[in-house]
């Protein structure tokens, strides 16, 4: 929390964050020309950014591509802003907290080894029943042309809609959460050939951070697929249930 306050206390640490807000997905060199400072002046603030979790940042090639964070800031106004002020004004502060937990988005990128062709990769990233078979929520998966429909208990709750696959390249998927308040954003598989194995990468871009479970959700389900295509066993890696509050008794200290 510290490292958050600090962070904002600069003036242009707090100009460099209104940059990425204005247009996100900024590299060094680009946010270097909205201020009169030097490279090594921009990237010490920048660091100070990142040190607070502010920024979260993808190194693509050679540049590195930095993105607003907003999610610890909101931590912040929860815990220091929101309990201090008066009724109305909390009512304010809470609208403005949804507003910013909704629209603040954040990149997710993980890989993984799979002992499997690419062509059974490639089939099985779109495939129904391999999907249903993985994936750490659904217990079905149904496709409607382009778009697979995940359910879990009957109840559909997200929509993977294929927007390109260049073959032997990358896969570009419209990821649709089923819910009122949850924006789409884009996904994009890729696969890469590594002699006996190939590496299946994910992106997953514009992702609201309200959807804090996705993350943890892809890891699970990839999991399962590698499983899956590695021995031919489906296998389900589901999130463990919270733990019980220990309600037993503590000893009285004498």
């Amino acid at each position: 929390m510290d490292n958050i306050f600090k962070a904002l206390a600069d003036p242009a640490r707090r100009d460099i964050l209104d940059a990425l807000r204005a247009k996100d997905g900024q590299t060094l060199s680009q946010i270097g020309t909205r201020f009169e400072m030097t490279r090594f002046g921009v990237m010490k603030h920048l660091g100070v950014l990142e040190a607070a979790g502010l920024i979260t940042t993808v190194k693509r090639g050679r540049f590195k591509y930095h993105y607003l964070n907003a999610l610890p800031l909101q931590e912040a106004l929860d815990r220091w802003i929101t309990p201090f002020a008066k009724p109305a004004a909390r009512e304010v502060l809470d609208l403005k907290a949804k507003l910013e937990a909704a629209e603040a988005t954040q990149i997710v990128t993980m890989s993984i080894f799979i002992a499997a062709p690419a062509g059974k990769i490639w089939d099985a990233l779109t495939d129904p029943a391999a999907l249903a078979a993985s994936h750490d929520r659904a217990d079905d998966v149904r496709r409607d042309g382009a778009a697979l429909t995940f359910s879990a208990a009957n109840t559909p709750f997200l929509r993977l809609e294929e927007v390109a696959h260049e073959v032997g390249k990358t896969r570009h998927m419209r990821f649709v959460p089923l819910s009122p308040t949850a924006a789409a954003s884009e996904v994009t598989f890729t696969v890469v050939e590594e002699g006996a194995h190939c590496v299946l990468s994910l992106e997953h871009r514009g992702l609201s951070t309200a959807l804090a479970h996705v993350p943890d959700s892809w890891r699970r389900s990839l999991a399962g697929l590698k499983t899956l295509l590695e021995t031919g066993v489906a296998q389900k890696f589901p999130s463990p249930p919270p733990a019980a509050p220990d309600l037993s008794e503590k000893e009285t200290p004498k």
